[in-house]
């Protein structure tokens, strides 16, 4: 069955192909904050439980090649903009969400997203496509979404990207990464995330998941009842003495 073009980006995108082949890798734990592309400094950023899934077996991990240079993808990347840019030129009329859509393509969605944040986001966008994924759209907070899945925005942590994987059907997410298919980590200031990895959560880490969620819910509860004891006095006005022992 052919996929259907269903939204502006995914029109936007049918006109830049290209060939994506999907293949397993072997990463060390130390190297998940790079294949999420975790914005620096990424050693503040929770990847415990990523780390710890990743070692369990738990988590795999595969790179999606394009067979595609750094230059050639920022291309790709230029080519899509230039489109967006004419296509928010033209004066026949379309729909406020339209508009947004393919201006996302060329200015931020959130207050921080820099200029190689966007065409990082693009880049991982028009990857999608040529995965197969339709329906694409963004978010105001520069996520990615398209039918029956999403991805974080550009730099989240591992352990956020694992979140998003778990959350859908399929417990499968895609990254943005710094790191090159033969293991090399782009440095420097301006390094670009043309690199794309899909990590898969296994069901078998349901437990984990369950006890994480109890234990968020748990700290919410404290954190209310913290609030309420703070606020409210809960011992009668009078039992140490009344007002002149209290105010000394």
């Amino acid at each position: 069955m052919p996929i259907t073009d269903k939204t502006v980006l995914d029109k936007l995108f049918s006109q830049h192909t290209f060939t994506c082949q999907i293949h397993p890798v072997i990463i060390a734990p130390e190297e998940l904050v790079h294949v999420v592309g975790t914005q620096e400094p990424f050693r503040d950023q929770p990847d415990a439980r990523a780390r710890m899934l990743l070692t369990t077996g738990w988590l795999k991990i595969e790179i999606v090649r394009t067979e595609l240079s750094d230059s050639e993808s920022t291309g790709q990347v230029t080519g899509v903009q230039q489109a967006a840019r004419a296509w928010l030129k033209q004066t026949d009329d379309k729909t406020a969400n339209d508009r947004d859509q393919v201006r996302w393509l060329v200015e931020k969605t959130r207050q921080y997203e820099s200029k190689q944040q966007i065409a990082q986001r693009v880049w991982l966008a028009l990857a999608l496509y040529n995965v197969g994924c339709r329906g694409l759209h963004f978010d105001a907070e520069g996520q990615i979404h398209w039918d029956g899945g999403e991805t974080g925005r550009i730099g989240i942590s591992a352990d956020s990207a694992i979140d998003i994987a778990w959350s859908q059907g399929g417990h499968q997410t895609y990254a943005s990464s710094f790191r090159q298919p033969d293991g090399t980590i782009t440095r420097g200031k301006g390094r670009r995330r043309w690199n794309v990895y899909r990590l898969t959560v296994d069901t078998d880490a349901t437990p984990l998941f369950e006890r994480y969620a109890r234990k968020v819910d748990e700290k919410v509860a404290l954190i209310v009842a913290s609030e309420t004891y703070a606020t409210q006095p809960q011992l009668p006005r009078n039992f140490y003495g009344g007002d002149a022992f209290q105010q000394a």
